[in-house]
């Protein structure tokens, strides 16, 4: 991860309901199948329902940022 250079910064994937998690995942390749689907599994469970397509993304992207913003914070220091 690395600074603010903009190298690392996500985007959310304007994806709507119906887009296939190969295509919403094309925006962010660093979303991997495994992750994809753990994601799913641990917060449809948390929400009661199965989460689309975009709220894995969504959740996906908002940990990073979190994590960046992180390591930011500490100097890349962890």
């Amino acid at each position: 991860m690395e600074g603010t250079s903009g190298s690392t910064q996500c985007e959310l994937a304007s994806a709507d309901e119906t887009t296939e998690p190969e295509g919403v995942r094309s925006f962010h390749p660093w979303v991997s199948e495994v992750l994809f689907a753990e994601t799913r599994r641990v917060w449809s469970r948390a929400y009661g329902r199965e989460i689309s397509d975009s709220e894995v993304i969504e959740i996906l992207v908002n940990v990073r940022r979190l994590a960046e913003t992180l390591l930011n914070a500490a100097g890349g220091k962890i």
